[in-house]
This record gives structure tokens, C-alpha cells and sequence, in this order.
């Protein structure tokens, strides 16, 4: 059921996105598209769904293929210190990327998931709460793809 729900949400968003919200590049041409999240700033702590497209050499969506998130930079994990970051990301199916309480926290700044047949990748990103920019590198092993993005985090005011 939870993979039905998300492949809905999936095929709903890039159905209502893909033209209005892409990247400048062709999404035909091979490379690894944007097809929402292509804006880069929001407030503190505000959470968006970050859809990529992967495509091969060929142009061909790149199906069940691994794709790998990381952010830079990515504050030191130290314990007992608190890792603010403008930016975190996760998986479409977590509550939130980053959540801080009195007795603890809990931050996502790396991910991986596989792309579905049409080549899709759904990702949930959140901006953290501390103003910066921070860039999420995009890399896609198998195809020897990488794109670099740059997310600013404002204040609310």
C-alpha cells in the first residue's frame, strides 16, 4: 500500500510539474534533471518534495538505477553538539529531515534511493534552522553522472 501511495504521489507531481517547474536543460538529453525543487531558497525550517529525472547516455530513462545525496558542507558530528545545517534531506516516507527537541535530535544530510522505471526519484528536503546556503551534490554511481545544486535558507521575517 505504501508503495502505491507513492508511486500516485509520484506520477500525480510530475504530471503537475514537469513543464512549469523543470530545469533549463532538455529533459530528453541525457544527465540528471531537476523536475521539482528547482527553487532554491525558503524559509527556516520549511519542507519540500525534491523530484529528480534520471536519463542515460542515450536519453533514456535510467530505471532502478542508485542515485546518492549529500550535502556540503555538513557540520562535524561531534557528540553532545547539535548539527545545524541550512538544509537537510530524507526520504519522501520520513515525517521530517531534522527534528530537535530537549533530550535529543535527529538530521538527515545524506541519502540514496533508486530511481523508479521512468527514471524518477522522489526526496523530501527540508531547510534547517539556521540562515546559509548549502550545495546538494547529486550523484547517479552507475551512470558516472553528478549535478551540484546551491539551497539557501532565509529567515522567516
Amino acid at each position: 500500500m505504501k508503495y502505491v501511495l507513492e508511486r500516485i504521489l509520484l506520477i500525480t507531481l510530475s504530471l503537475l510539474t514537469a513543464a512549469a517547474c523543470s530545469d533549463s536543460t532538455d529533459p530528453r538529453s541525457a544527465g540528471i534533471h531537476v523536475v521539482t525543487g528547482a527553487e532554491r531558497s525558503d524559509t527556516t525550517m520549511a519542507i519540500r518534495i525534491f523530484m529528480i529525472e534520471v536519463r542515460d547516455k542515450k536519453g533514456k530513462p535510467a530505471a532502478n538505477t542508485e542515485v546518492m545525496f549529500t550535502l556540503d558542507p555538513t557540520p562535524p558530528m561531534e557528540l553532545g553538539v547539535v548539527p545545524l545545517n541550512p538544509l537537510y534531506i530524507c526520504r519522501i516516507t520520513d515525517w521530517v529531515c531534522a527534528f530537535f527537541e530537549d533530550h535529543g535530535y535527529s538530521v538527515r544530510m545524506t541519502d540514496r534511493a533508486s530511481t523508479d522505471d521512468d527514471g524518477l526519484v522522489l526526496l523530501k528536503m527540508q531547510f534547517g534552522p539556521i540562515r546559509g546556503t548549502t550545495k546538494l551534490t547529486i550523484h547517479v554511481p552507475d551512470l558516472n553522472m553528478t549535478k551540484t545544486l546551491s539551497y539557501t535558507t532565509v529567515s522567516a521575517h
